[in-house]
């Protein structure tokens, strides 16, 4: 159940005159689940979303859902553009059709430090452990969009070569939770150098995770079959906020890519050091989504709904 701080909320939507507690109460009226929480200082609406809107599981999902309700205009997150690398930096195979994107950022010369207090919290709130500025901005992107980041060390990869793929035969993993997972051809996975460095949509390997000293990192954004990664989490009995996102299909709203954009703009704006660059070196997608458009009648809704509305009241709904 996501918490929003109500301070996003505002800064999303215009609110005049509107408190936390009538807020609440107004989408509470409409169907959404909210209640308020005050936390460290600061006011948080938490929502209860039917498990049937999976796209109300993430924070921007939300705020559409409320300017809808309220007829308000909403603004959306804003993507900074980041370079794009022509020259190839590493060689990435997608072996498996269970991967329909694949996006690689590089950052270097960043500092791993701790995070801004008001990161910490929204995480915390959301029952998500703070980790270092990089994780943390990661996972508050992931709140933000409903896509899993993934963030680990550049320079202690095996190779410049990364693949992803199904597991062959039988293969082990330590996760960064301290637990050793068998794997086997259902799973997904990214490996370098013969080495695992990702479950795909759950959980990194211990082995490549950011420590104090990390200073080039690899930003992933990636689309994974969801199908698949539940199959995974099952049969391992695991779960991980990236992979119950992953399996709710969460983010319907943004590209993978994007998403990258945004963390990688976040990474730049809240975090410490000498940047030398920042920049997407890989981008894969095995076909561009085209919007459906649905055909409605009129008899329909009014079946549905219950009254009569007029052509205009729909249109602008």
């Amino acid at each position: 159940m996501p918490s929003l701080p109500y301070k996003y909320i505002e800064e999303k939507i215009s609110l005049p005159e509107t408190t936390p507690h009538k807020l609440a109460e107004k989408l509470t009226y409409y169907g959404l689940e909210t209640e308020v929480i005050k936390y460290k200082n600061s006011f948080y609406l938490k929502f209860d979303p039917f498990p049937n809107r999976p796209d109300l599981f993430s924070w921007q999902g939300i705020i559409g859902e409320i300017g809808i309700l309220l007829n308000r205009k909403v603004n959306l997150i804003n993507f900074s553009a980041i370079s794009e690398k022509n020259e190839k930096l590493m060689e990435i195979i997608i072996a498996t059709p269970n991967c329909r994107e694949f996006h690689l950022g590089l950052i270097k010369n960043i500092k791993v430090g701790e995070s801004l207090a008001w990161i910490k919290e929204s995480l915390e709130i959301n029952n998500i452990r703070s980790i270092n500025n990089l994780v943390d901005i990661a996972n508050l992107v992931m709140l933000e969009t409903g896509q899993p980041i993934h963030i680990l060390d550049y320079d202690i990869l095996p190779e410049s070569k990364m693949v992803v793929h199904q597991v062959q035969g039988k293969e082990e993993i330590n996760t960064l939770q301290g637990q050793k997972l068998t794997l086997n051809s259902e799973d997904i996975v990214i490996s370098s150098g013969g080495k695992i460095i990702d479950l795909a949509g759950i959980v990194g390997a211990k082995e490549f995770a950011l420590t104090s000293q990390s200073k080039n990192i690899l930003i992933e954004c990636a689309d994974f079959n969801p199908n698949s990664i539940k199959k995974t989490t099952k049969r391992l009995n695991i779960s991980t906020t990236a992979s119950q996102f992953f399996g709710r299909k969460t983010n319907i709203i943004f590209s993978p890519k994007q998403v990258l954009q945004r963390v990688i703009s976040l990474i730049i704006e809240t975090c410490r050091g000498d940047l030398i660059s920042s920049e997407i070196i890989f981008s894969y997608q095995t076909e561009k989504k085209i919007s459906s458009v649905i055909a409605i009648s009129q008899e329909f809704i009014t079946k549905k709904v219950g009254q009569n509305l007029m052509v205009p009241v729909v249109e602008n709904i």
